[in-house]
């Protein structure tokens, strides 16, 4: 893989790749960085608290746990201070940032932040900061409501409030996740699924509220909306066929409960894919 080179900065913080598309507001910097071959990126450290969504690509990154691949539709938050490499793989990558200035951070000092925190199988990190990447796109500035909104949730997706309670999910839940993740697109019922596990149905659904923070139901839409994504990146498939593969029961099922998560109708997201893939192959763009 090729170099890196020299980071690039945007209003005093650190990158590497291409920028573009830089807008400030309410103290976040939210901007693409385009990587458009494969290269390695060196170690180095975040000044600043960072937001960060795969729009394109699959990159490695490796820290003090280890290496992860992530690939589209990765979202990730990482705390000031983050140090880290990475691989960008063959064909390039494209990422959403959103940086936050220390000022966000302040009100949060009474909780504990995660050191990493990633949301790869479609949890409520996604759908919020592909919300924000939609107000992002628009083509009109951005409103401050919204994104102030927006990270304030999305910083509250991240943040573990101290308490006295166990703080690892049961073991039986884990296996309820892991059937709900094989079986997405088939019909479930909580009660089968708390008879299943041996716990009441009421507990399971609380159990899920408190690690998942949605419900059931919830979690197995953002699973089937997930795919949805995934699915539209391929321009000749119909929406019908991607409703029927994803577990909605037809193609208006499906854009109302995508616009729902994403903000997007699944029409909106594959063109705003495709002009984005148009635009970081443009050498004017």
């Amino acid at each position: 893989m090729a170099n890196a080179g020299k980071p690039l900065t945007a209003f005093g913080r650190q990158f590497y790749g291409e920028l573009r598309n830089q807008q400030s507001i309410c103290g976040a910097v939210l901007a693409e960085v385009v990587h458009e071959h494969a290269r390695d990126v060196p170690l180095h450290t975040h000044d600043v608290a960072y937001f960060s969504l795969v729009l394109q690509g699959l990159y490695r990154e490796g820290d003090a746990r280890g290496r992860t691949l992530y690939g589209p539709l990765s979202a990730t938050f990482n705390p000031r201070g983050t140090r880290h490499d990475g691989q960008i793989q063959e064909g390039g990558a494209r990422f959403f940032t959103a940086e936050l200035e220390e000022s966000w951070l302040e009100p949060l000092q009474r909780q504990t932040m995660e050191r990493h925190f990633a949301d790869r199988t479609g949890g409520p990190l996604l759908w919020l900061t592909l919300q924000l990447y939609r107000n992002y796109r628009s083509g009109v500035t951005v409103s401050p409501l919204a994104a102030e909104s927006l990270l304030w949730e999305m910083l509250a997706t991240t943040a573990r409030w101290r308490d006295d309670r166990d703080r690892r999910p049961p073991a039986w839940w884990l296996r309820v996740k892991e059937k709900l993740q094989e079986q997405f697109r088939e019909p479930h019922r909580l009660g089968e699924l708390a008879a299943e596990a041996g716990v009441h149905p009421v507990h399971l659904a609380r159990v899920c509220r408190r690690f998942e923070r949605r419900s059931v139901g919830e979690y197995v839409l953002a699973l089937r909306v997930r795919l949805a994504c995934e699915l539209l990146r391929r321009p000749e498939l119909p929406l019908a066929q991607v409703a029927m593969e994803t577990g909605f029961a037809d193609q208006s099922h499906l854009t109302r409960m995508f616009k729902r998560l994403t903000g997007f109708t699944p029409a909106t997201f594959r063109g705003q894919l495709a002009a984005a893939n148009r635009r970081a192959r443009s050498p004017l763009s």
